[in-house]
């Protein structure tokens, strides 16, 4: 009989019909700052024509503390009554029922009530044994799959009522959270999924796997939704969960769905150039990034030199983009962390998905080896894309006549182990060949294998392990008889890493190690005829191992303050057998030789320890409005070599050594996240990042074939800032998301620049992109997207001098002029199948339209001789023409 009043009066509400002011237009003034609650709401009912139900005992000694008037009624009282035993409901938007409501019980009957009336799915659940009298806190754990696929989901929020506590699930779709002994209300979303709510009464600790069934109703969602706007436990600063499903429904070079490119849309992020597969998050280089593909790195992401990405969409399951906050778990570069995991197999039927683009086409089968126990999925790409060449514009009609291929394969196996284990494999192999007109052809390839045991110990604690492999090689070669050669080059990588996740009440315990070893041969050269006139370049194979350590705690200090702070600890050491000269220069040159020291196998050769403490706090302000900042230190021991401003397949990775020190990030970045009622979300976030020991090339030096290449570079340091504005639109027939940076990046070099400052290669101080989603139907959309960026620094030579005959030409400083701006405009409109759960087939059409008005943006500015025997300068583009595509995607 305690909630007889309260409850008296919802039912009462139900059949009442007054008239008041809508709620979501009512405030609290700020004049009402320092007043307690009961006369605030009496004040609301005399001037604002709403109605409280309520006992004044209840909130005359609750305080108004801050001042409210830039938010809603709701949102003013959430934060006003947050902790205390008191909650509310909102009916007709004009009547508010208080209840004080110390289980919560009113609280649960109008969530279950509400759920019946918006017929939403309902599971009623007993963990534990009502006779035990368990008194204290209790743990819930289990899995969050997807109900069409099996597959766990990740991401997932699990939010109990009450409580104003949740959590997310983790990687395997495995949660755990810790509520008191009881009766509770439990609320598991995800997107694309319909909501689940579970009526549990929660006695003991327990196993609770939860089934979420795909929505059929048209999304409302933005085509990228990072969750740093989102106000969850689980979230942290710089953190983006990419939503293949909503790709598929964007504009897209020839019709191939690609996630880097979707990246490359977010907030401090951009490309060097047209259709680049490569990006620079705030204003570091491509190879800064690490790109794991089911927990193992990949070298090279791009087919066709950067057109597409190696990842066909088909075969992913979702994506976690970190620019910031990165977790301990991951270490290695200095810029961010691309995170794919591949999809499992259905373990109850077989299915299969597939699309025919302009360029290429893919297939993608999945079914159970038996049924609820182990599955498969195969899926293949393949490129039909040699017209392509020819659609390119006069500055590249050189590259008309040749020829073009690429594919990627990928496999997954899964096995249950039980309820609460599974081991799994991953295979993954691309390929690409490129033949020039010359008889020159270049070709490169990926090959990655992982083998992954998951298990949940008891139900608190989560473990996995990964063993896993992956190689990169490129071949570069020449048929013709005088020259023939072959260039090649390769690197190995074995890897075994392990974690433990403990979750407790207000903790979230993780720790566990990587281990990588890398065999490197650098590019070696060959004759490939007897009557070649190349002469033979060869080095002996490298090796290097790197290692580390981590530990990470993610604490609820309170209802509003989440902190996750870790420390990673790695180690790097050059191995021998190697040889190692020492130099009387500093920096080394090659004439300056004096000594060298040579290593037995397996000799270190030099070590580096790098310790890389990470920390990210999320204050919440109100429910609505949140704070947060992150402090990340990195480390990364693999250079890339090159002296072009996009990754290429015949760069090459120079790990740390006696010459080369590992690089070394530190970044610091605060935002603001800001959610409305109307639908409309709000972010802005600050950084700043200073980079040691980056390497910069020396002008005129020659990179590929350089046995001494600690001669040919020079060593740095990077500085960047920049502030990040990002608005959203939700809900709605339409939707968009509008994305401002503004950045800087410099480089520091002594040698280069005459020792001054200069703008890094990927220095584009104004970026915007805007994405947006029209729906004309449940069935037909209009997408589109706009992109502009600053124009890219270049060198450029600036006038020439004939001494003797020969002409000598005076460059200008490092990247000191830019080239012409960058804007594009796409548009797509989009066929879906019908929206049924339960249908035999599914097709989609997407008809596209890339760079709508025909723009001729800039790639580079090179320089060549004209018939006066004078440098003139060109510029070179890459499309610059409207580019259109249809593609077909299905489901079986």
């Amino acid at each position: 009989m305690k909630h007889f009043l309260p409850l008296f009066l919802a039912l009462v509400l139900f059949f009442i019909d007054a008239q008041g002011q809508d709620i979501s237009k009512v405030r609290i003034g700020a004049s009402e700052k320092g007043k307690t609650l009961d006369i605030v709401l009496e004040s609301l009912e005399k001037n604002a024509q709403l109605k409280f139900y309520y006992l004044p005992e209840w909130i005359d000694k609750i305080v108004v503390e801050k001042d409210y008037s830039d938010q809603s009624l709701r949102e003013a009282l959430a934060d006003i009554l947050q902790g205390t035993e008191i909650s509310f409901d909102v009916f007709y938007d004009y009547a508010i029922i208080l209840a004080k409501d110390p289980e919560h019980d009113l609280e649960r009957q109008l969530i279950i009530t509400k759920a019946k009336r918006e017929q939403k799915s309902i599971l009623d659940v007993v963990v534990g044994d009502i006779r035990s009298k368990t008194k204290g806190d209790v743990t819930l754990s289990g899995t969050i799959t997807s109900g069409k696929t099996s597959e766990p989901l990740i991401g997932a929020s699990i939010l109990v009522s009450g409580l104003n506590k949740g959590v997310a699930s983790g990687a395997s779709g495995q949660y755990a959270i810790t509520v008191p002994a009881g009766e509770h209300v439990i609320i598991i979303r995800n997107l694309d999924y319909d909501e689940k709510v579970v009526n549990g009464r929660i006695y003991g600790s327990g196993v609770l796997n939860i089934t979420l069934e795909e929505s059929a109703r048209v999304l409302e969602e933005v085509v990228i939704r990072d969750k740093q706007i989102d106000n969850t436990i689980e979230n942290r600063i710089g953190v983006t969960n990419l939503k293949i499903s909503e790709m598929k429904r964007l504009p897209t070079f020839l019709g191939e769905v690609d996630i880097i490119k979707q990246i490359q849309t977010l907030p401090g992020v951009t490309s060097v150039g047209e259709v680049s597969s490569g990006f620079n998050v705030r204003g570091g280089g491509a190879d800064q990034n690490l790109v794991l593909y089911d927990k193992v790195q990949i070298f090279n992401a791009s087919h066709v030199f950067g057109f597409f990405s190696s990842f066909n969409s088909e075969a992913v399951r979702d994506a976690q983009f970190y620019k910031a906050g990165i977790p301990v778990e991951f270490g290695g570069r200095v810029s961010s962390v691309l995170s794919l995991t591949s999809k499992e197999g259905d373990f109850e039927k077989w299915k299969a998905t597939g699309g025919l683009g302009s360029i290429s086409s893919n297939l993608t089968v999945e079914g159970p080896l038996k049924k609820n126990q182990s599955s498969i999925i195969a899926s293949v790409r393949s490129s039909y894309s040699d017209w392509m060449l020819k659609t390119f514009t006069p500055d590249v009609k050189k590259f008309q006549n040749s020829s073009v291929s690429f594919y990627d394969i990928s496999l997954k196996i899964t096995q249950k182990l039980g309820e609460t284990g599974k081991i799994s494999f991953s295979g993954y192999i691309s390929n690409d060949h490129f033949t020039l007109p010359t008889d020159t052809s270049f070709q490169w390839r990926n090959i990655l294998g992982s083998v992954h045991f998951d298990k949940a110990i008891g139900k608190k604690m989560f473990f996995n392990a990964i063993l896993g492999f992956g190689q990169y090689s490129y071949q570069v070669s020449d048929n013709d008889i005088k020259n023939a050669f072959k260039l090649k080059y390769d690197i190995q990588y074995p890897s075994l890493s392990s974690d433990l996740t403990w979750q407790l009440r207000k903790h979230k315990l993780t720790a566990g190690f990587v281990s990588t070893y890398y065999k490197v041969q650098p590019p070696t050269l060959s004759p490939s005829s007897a009557e070649s006139s190349v002469v033979k370049f060869d080095r002996a194979k490298e090796q290097y191992w790197e290692n580390s350590m981590f530990v990470s705690d993610g604490m609820d200090v309170s209802s509003r303050l989440h902190i996750d702070a870790g420390i990673r600890v790695s180690t790097f050491a050059a191995l021998g057998p190697t040889t190692v000269y020492r130099y009387l220069s500093n920096p080394p040159t090659a004439g300056s030789v004096n000594d060298s020291v040579s290593y037995s196998s397996g000799q270190v050769v030099k070590s580096y320890i790098g310790p890389e403490p990470r920390a990210s706090v999320r204050y919440s302000i109100t429910p609505t409005l949140s704070v947060k900042a992150a402090f990340d230190q990195t480390y990364q021991y693999l250079h890339l070599i090159s002296n072009s401003v996009s990754i290429s397949p015949i760069d090459v990775w120079q790990p740390s050594n006696s010459f080369f020190n590992p690089q070394k990030s530190q970044q610091f970045s605060i935002g603001f996240f800001q959610t409305f009622k109307s639908s409309y979300e709000a972010s802005v976030e600050a950084y700043q990042k200073k980079i040691q020991n980056i390497l910069d090339f020396k002008d005129g030096s020659e990179l590929i074939l350089n046995s001494n290449l600690e001669t040919a570079l020079l060593t740095g340091k990077g500085n960047g800032y920049g502030i990040e504005f990002s608005f959203n639109k939700t809900q709605g027939r339409l939707t968009w998301n509008l994305n401002y940076t503004y950045s800087r990046t410099f480089r520091e070099v002594q040698g280069v620049n005459n020792g001054n400052t200069y703008p890094s290669n990927f220095d584009q101080p104004n970026i915007v992109n805007l994405n947006w989603k029209y729906g004309l139907s449940k069935r037909f959309y209009f997408t589109g997207s706009f992109s502009y960026r600053t124009g890219r620094p270049v060198t450029v030579p600036y006038s020439y001098t004939v001494i003797d005959n020969v002409q000598i030409v005076n460059f200008s400083d490092r990247n000191g002029y830019r080239i012409p701006d960058y804007h594009r405009l796409d548009l797509a409109l989009v066929m879906e199948g019908n929206h049924k759960k339960k249908k035999l087939w599914d097709g989609t059409w997407v008809l596209s339209f890339y760079n709508v008005y025909a723009r001729r943006n800039v790639y580079t500015v090179f320089y060549q001789k004209n018939e006066t025997g004078l440098l003139q300068p060109y510029q070179m583009s890459l499309v610059g023409t409207i580019v259109p595509s249809l593609s077909y995607r299905f489901k079986i």
